[in-house]
């Protein structure tokens, strides 16, 4: 008892200490202008507070309300910086139930490491300081697990449905996370029916506080919130499925190099940290429930094949592993009868453990950098087209949803342009999509008063209408992107 004492009072000022390290790493706010995921996520948030309907729900993966009204009602009141900003509290909170998660489970050590882990995760820190919705998405997730876990390893039904409802405003926020809230509910049904069946002579490898058939039921309940979403929104949601799922193909060999190496090079030293815990007698079910979870996103990682998604994918599955990687470093240092091979397994746990959290602590810095410069700095082409563009201007612009937030949604009174077109898409009587010929034939016709390129994404296209352009518009300013793109950005400008 006395050893509990003074764990409990070291246990204060250590989370504290977690919190502000976590904090002290997602600091950095104004690191670089707005990318276009970020723009347009703001943007989208700003029509709805203006009461316009937004068309993203077919494309998008997330509930526009969930995943972009808050950042744009943040964004309205303090712009791009206190966007990211409400993003590093659901960063900071987040570390703080992944401790929670791991000490309810394991033991306060194990909630320090695995909240450690998190916070100097360096994919996690970059969606803390990232304006899109993957953050809540993370947060509510970690809630969902935290409360779960209360619920089945303390013996507090009445959480059941408590957990259940925050997963739903997590899959809300991503729709990835179904497949979480799936396999969740399938697993933690069958463990807590069987050890319901097996009540009072249950292995110490199961459930210690079997759920009573009614809780277990309402395990279920909150998810009929998402059997009314998708009726409501079934039009949308069928054509996310078509675009994202049916239209998918697997890859050839099934399973590739280029899949498995990023994956690696994240997710290793915990993965391998993860798999202790399930030496821990009375935690495997509890240890193999995480472990289901982790897998069920790589899985969806594989069969998506999506670049573009695995660095925040991987946070999603450190969630999981995290917890796992602070059990079995402690679960190490347990269960020797040898004061000797005791002593010798705590001091070898602590040398992992300095080990994992420097290695996850330098390559997450390292990384860092990359993951905030991908995407050109626009804060000097905004400011020149701010003063440049008048009310009712048409511009087309690779990246346009960049232009959109800035000069439509943050725009200045006089030169607030009446439609930014992206190099992805544009839509007049002739016509609409992202074919040359479409932007040859409006080019052609003067119908936009600015275009910029930086040819990045839209590359082939920009080279392609560049003739046309030259005949009818003249370069009137370029500006460096600040990537590892040499092509500057270039602004031109209809000749009258």
């Amino acid at each position: 008892m006395a050893r509990a004492y003074r764990l409990r009072w070291l246990e204060i000022p250590a989370v504290l200490l977690l919190m502000i390290l976590a904090a002290l790493l997602r600091w950095n706010w104004d690191y670089r202008s707005a990318s276009v995921d970020e723009a347009s996520n703001l943007f989208n948030g700003w029509l709805l507070l203006q009461g316009q309907e937004v068309h993203t729900m077919a494309y998008q993966p997330t509930w526009p309300y969930m995943g972009m009204l808050p950042l744009g009602w943040v964004d309205m009141w303090g712009g791009l910086i206190a966007a990211r900003a409400l993003n590093s509290v659901w960063g900071v909170l987040s570390v703080s139930l992944v401790a929670l998660t791991a000490r309810s489970a394991f033991g306060v050590p194990a909630g320090i490491l695995a909240g450690v882990v998190l916070a100097v995760y360096g994919p996690a820190i970059h969606l803390s300081t990232f304006a899109s919705h993957d953050s809540l998405a993370i947060f509510l997730l970690c809630l969902a697990l935290y409360l779960w876990t209360i619920a089945t390893l303390r013996g507090r039904a009445w959480l059941l449905p408590l957990g259940s409802l925050a997963m739903v405003g997590a899959v809300l926020t991503n729709y990835i996370l179904l497949m979480v809230a799936a396999g969740t509910l399938v697993y933690l049904t069958l463990t807590g029916a069987i050890a319901q069946i097996r009540r009072g002579k249950t292995p110490d490898d199961t459930w210690p506080h079997p759920m009573r058939w009614g809780w277990l039921v309402s395990l279920w309940l909150p998810f009929l919130l998402l059997i009314g979403y998708g009726w409501y929104y079934r039009v949308e949601l069928s054509q996310l499925w078509q675009a994202h799922v049916l239209t998918s193909h697997l890859p050839q060999p099934l399973i590739t190099w280029d899949f498995v190496k990023p994956l690696r090079d994240y997710l290793w030293a915990p993965f391998l940290a993860g798999l202790l815990a399930f030496d821990r007698s009375g935690r495997r079910l509890f240890a193999g429930w995480l472990w289901l979870l982790a897998f069920i996103l790589i899985a969806h990682q594989w069969y998506s094949q999506d670049a573009t998604r695995l660095v925040p994918q991987t946070v999603y599955i450190m969630v999981s592993l995290a917890i796992l990687a602070g059990g079995g470093l402690v679960t190490l240092a347990r269960g020797w009868e040898a004061k000797a091979a005791r002593r010798a397994a705590v001091a070898a746990a602590l040398m992992l453990s300095i080990a994992l959290l420097s290695h996850l602590g330098l390559e997450g810095q390292k990384v860092l950098p990359g993951l905030r410069s991908y995407w050109p700095e626009t804060s000097p082409l905004m400011a020149f087209l701010r003063n440049r563009v008048s009310d009712g201007d048409v511009i087309l612009m690779e990246e346009g949803a960049v232009g959109r937030y800035y000069l439509i949604a943050h725009g200045t009174p006089g030169h607030i342009p009446a439609q930014v077109w992206d190099t992805w898409y544009y839509q007049d009587e002739t016509g609409r999509g992202s074919d040359a010929a479409l932007y040859e034939r409006a080019i052609a016709q003067q119908r936009f008063d600015y275009v910029v390129f930086d040819y990045n994404v839209t590359k082939e296209l920009d080279q392609a209408v560049l003739p046309a352009l030259r005949r009818g518009y003249r370069l009137i300013a370029t500006f460096p992107t600040q990537t590892g793109n040499s092509q500057p950005i270039e602004v031109f400008e209809k000749i009258e």
